[in-house]
């Protein structure tokens, strides 16, 4: 997984128009369909604007609901408008995800919260925020290191770990064990 970028964004799904009215969604039920997704509103600002245009696919969005992180995504597709979704989630704008973790697998940011009401914007890489999901990336990836060979050892009976010092090796051995 690359977990070097620029930028990483974050989005707040479940107040589709904004605080103008009282309508919210459960942005969970929007990650766990078959095909997760997320959205925003139709709004003539730079957040929807940058949702429809300047996002990437393959970029890592930090999916919260207010200041609470709810999972750490990755877009799979192009903006794209669907009817059916509008009228049960109430966005206008949608792009398919890949859910790379869960918040209750990787601990909250302690306070003050790192991240702000907006809907949709970006984290620079000089950002507590952008080390935080950055942070977390790394923990996907060590996690999916050590269940590899946790799977081999239970396979093998016994494995090698090599390489140079201050490498995780021990670090990695606990892990496993």
């Amino acid at each position: 997984m690359d977990i070097h970028r620029d930028k990483y964004w974050h989005i707040q799904m479940y107040k589709p128009y904004g605080d103008k009215e009282k309508a919210r969604i459960d942005s969970k039920k929007m990650l766990k369909r078959e095909e997760p997704i997320i959205g925003v509103g139709e709004w003539d600002n730079y957040q929807c604007k940058n949702f429809k245009y300047k996002i990437k696919n393959g970029d890592i969005v930090l999916v919260r609901k207010g200041h609470e992180a709810i999972a750490l995504c990755q877009i799979i597709s192009d903006s794209f408008t669907n009817k059916e979704l509008t009228d049960e989630f109430l966005h206008k704008n949608f792009r398919r995800v890949k859910i790379l973790a869960w918040a209750k697998d990787y601990k909250e940011p302690p306070p003050p919260r790192l991240f702000s009401q907006g809907t949709f914007s970006s984290c620079s890489n000089r950002t507590k925020r952008y080390k935080y999901i950055n942070n977390w990336l790394k923990h996907i990836d060590n996690m999916g290191f050590t269940n590899k060979c946790a799977r081999l050892l239970e396979r093998k009976r016994n494995i090698i770990i090599q390489g140079a010092p201050g490498t995780g090796k021990t670090y990695n051995t606990a892990s496993i064990a």
